[in-house]
């Protein structure tokens, strides 16, 4: 066990030594700061994208703290055996008392380091839904979706969650690697419609409504380096089925691509212009059971 005097010892300077040493930490810190004005000059340079700058601010600024930590400890210390035992059992002791504010210091690090997420993408953590807003060093704030309002539209709350959670917790990123999802919606008609020109109508009303997002999808795939992503087709789809129901009903359940944000904007078109067509079709009904 260190004792007071090797402890004291530690930290005996004279006034020459200790103004060197104080103007030491200084030069590290400047020049630390510096460092970092440089590498976000540079990142301002080459991009314009908001969140490629935002996640290089917080890292630069988490990475030169623990540089200069690292640096300012080493340079006034002189003789570490002591201190490192005595720093050894305070850590010991720190890491039981504050296990949760340590793992968000190390969750904060990972979202950084492998790039989880970043300021504007939308994602799901222990069950919570939203679009990142803000990411801090003990947690990261997300604006609400879902709950309470269908279709994953915002609730407007805010949710502050431990950034620890990333750590232990599966994270649903709606944003990345794949920036589009898979969406459906069904419709059931009554056992003596003409399905199969319900089904040509749908299917042709859906490719119309969702090309663009068809053939971007395509494309993102091809160029994706990160990700092995496959689908077997990016062009919407009719499924058929019939309902588990009383009376029977023939139910057509379309899938399609569409865009996280625009999810229920898509829908309400679709649903727009497939009932106008059904409108105009004497064969086709629409079941109301």
């Amino acid at each position: 066990m260190i004792s007071l005097n090797e402890l004291i010892e530690v930290f005996s300077f004279s006034e020459a030594a200790s103004v060197n040493k104080a103007a030491s930490s200084l030069i590290i810190v400047l020049v630390l700061w510096f460092i970092r004005f440089l590498i976000l000059k540079i990142v301002d340079h080459y991009t314009h994208n908001q969140n490629i700058k935002y996640s290089w601010r917080k890292g630069t600024l988490f990475a030169i703290i623990l540089i200069a930590a690292i640096l300012i400890i080493w340079l006034w210390l002189e003789n570490l055996q002591p201190i490192l035992t005595f720093f050894g059992i305070i850590a010991a002791a720190l890491t039981i008392t504050l296990k949760e504010v340590l793992l968000n210091l190390a969750g904060v690090l990972f979202i950084l380091w492998r790039n989880i997420f970043a300021v504007g993408d939308r994602i799901e953590v222990d069950t919570h839904k939203g679009d990142v807003v803000g990411i801090g060093l003990f947690y990261f704030t997300m604006l609400e979706i879902g709950n309470w309002v269908d279709a994953e539209q915002s609730t407007g709350r805010i949710i502050k969650v431990p950034n620890s959670r990333v750590l232990t917790q599966p994270v649903f990123n709606y944003s990345r690697s794949f920036p589009y999802i898979w969406d459906e919606i069904s419709i059931g008609l009554s056992v003596d419609s003409n399905w199969k020109k319900a089904r040509q109508i749908i299917e042709n009303i859906a490719i119309s409504e969702t090309e663009d997002f068809s053939q971007k999808a395509r494309e993102y795939v091809k160029q994706s380096e990160d990700e092995l992503i496959h689908f077997q087709h990016f062009s919407p789809k009719v499924y058929l089925s019939l309902a588990n129901r009383s009376p029977a009903s023939i139910l057509l359940t379309l899938r399609y691509l569409c865009e996280p944000r625009k999810r229920r904007d898509k829908e309400d078109s679709l649903w727009e212009a497939i009932l106008d067509k059904f409108a105009i079709e004497p064969d086709i009904t629409i079941s109301n059971t």
